[in-house]
């Protein structure tokens, strides 16, 4: 039997302790033998966007966590019929913690951006940025 590790639990706990319930933001944890792999939502906003030329776009974001590290890919996307989505062009930047605690703490914060300040929407379940 091994040590109780808080940085194992399970994502629904994660979520309830963080504030990001209440925005919606959900999810799924997969466990192998060696690994416990979160797989975190895909985010878009599609509609006005000042910086653009034109005053409107649409934009990705997808964030994952590995040990101390937190990496996020954002960028222009393109939608297709059928809810498909492929990036057009894609950024990526790699923030690095000093412990696994604080690089999850951080990125909770990064999500909790997106939604809020942001006004980024989760994709459903299983629709992913190609």
């Amino acid at each position: 039997m091994g040590l109780f590790n808080p940085l194992k639990q399970t994502i629904n706990e994660m979520v309830d302790n963080s504030n990001l319930a209440k925005y919606g933001i959900g999810c799924k944890e997969i466990i192998s033998q060696k690994e416990v792999r979160t797989d975190m939502p895909y985010f878009v906003k599609i509609g006005p966007i000042k910086r653009n030329k034109s005053g409107v776009g649409a934009r990705g974001y997808y964030m994952f966590r590995r040990s101390k590290s937190v990496l996020t890919r954002w960028g222009a996307v393109r939608v297709e019929p059928g809810r498909k989505f492929y990036w057009c062009s894609i950024r990526e930047k790699i923030y690095k913690y000093s412990t696994e605690k604080k690089a999850y703490d951080a990125m909770l914060e990064l999500l909790q951006e997106r939604v809020t300040r942001k006004k980024y929407n989760q994709l459903p379940p299983g629709i992913k940025i190609h």
